[in-house]
């Protein structure tokens, strides 16, 4: 009898000894399932946060929709898009962020760090906004495909291969711009051409001639319209080209410095990537 009951005394503790550990591993898997649904929530949360940012960012101009011109951006929220039209990125908007990303803290959480760079897929540099170092824990990325204006503003004519025939050469394209004397003081007007063999001629319905220029770098124009304007308090300049590529006329106001590349005077794609981490 005694042995009987010491073997059932051992089963008991045996089988008490199984159904401890089991209890404690069972209480590790819930644990570790619900640290990893608390990661997985946590995650998504991040992701929607990153991507939501991004939307608001490339769709709508901010508040106020002028806030790149205010000199204060104390009640502004950030937004890049175009006040003229929500699928192209302003780029003043871009260069007023750049010179102020802090303004990205009234639209992230306090947790996420951001880098946004922008791509053109032309022949301009990345555009940095915001640049943080960081031990990220987590990292979250979006890249989306968004239209450029940059300078696009300053274009005041442009001739491509959807522009009408010259009237008065049938394989030129040609268009006209108005402009007056003061116009001329305030601003800077240059001929840009993206290839290196245009011909191109200038004149005005009054004063025509036939002089072929060869484009060979940005021309600036101010003393040859000044010398086609008439007493006339508006002047209409025509310009013919003649090429494969585009043709644009810009006016700069004086003082201004843009880089005078046609590329940063037209409107192109760009990828827009934001990289988040907490």
């Amino acid at each position: 009898m005694k042995e009987e009951g010491l073997v059932f005394s051992t089963d008991v503790l045996l089988s008490m000894v199984i159904l401890i550990v089991i209890m404690g591993v069972s209480s590790d898997l819930m644990d570790m399932k619900r640290e990893i649904d608390h990661e997985n929530l946590q995650r998504y949360y991040f992701e929607r946060v990153v991507s939501e940012t991004t939307e608001i960012l490339i769709d709508t101009p901010g508040s106020p929709n002028n806030w790149e011109t205010l000199p204060t951006t104390d009640n502004v929220i950030p937004g890049l898009s175009s006040s003229e039209s929500s699928e192209i990125l302003s780029y003043d908007k871009i260069s007023k962020l750049k010179a102020t990303p802090e303004l990205l803290n009234k639209i992230l959480p306090p947790q996420l760090h951001a880098n946004i760079t922008i791509y053109p897929w032309n022949n301009i540099p990345p555009i940095m906004i915001r640049c943080e170092d960081g031990t990220p824990h987590e990292i979250f990325v979006v890249n989306r495909t968004v239209q450029c204006d940059f300078y696009k503003k300053y274009v005041i004519l442009d001739l491509n291969s959807k522009s009408n025939s010259c009237y008065r050469h049938g394989t030129w394209k040609c268009g006209y711009f108005k402009t007056t004397y003061e116009e001329i003081e305030r601003n800077n007007y240059y001929l840009l051409a993206d290839n290196p063999g245009v011909s191109w001629i200038m004149d005005t319905p009054e004063n025509k001639n036939d002089e072929e220029n060869l484009y060979e770098s940005p021309v600036l124009l101010n003393d040859r319209i000044r010398s086609l304007l008439s007493s006339n308090s508006t002047g209409i300049i025509w310009i013919h080209a003649r090429s494969d590529g585009n043709v644009l006329i810009i006016s700069v106001p004086k003082g201004s410095s843009p880089p005078l590349q046609p590329d940063y005077f037209q409107v192109q794609p760009c990828d827009f990537v934001m990289v988040a981490w907490i």
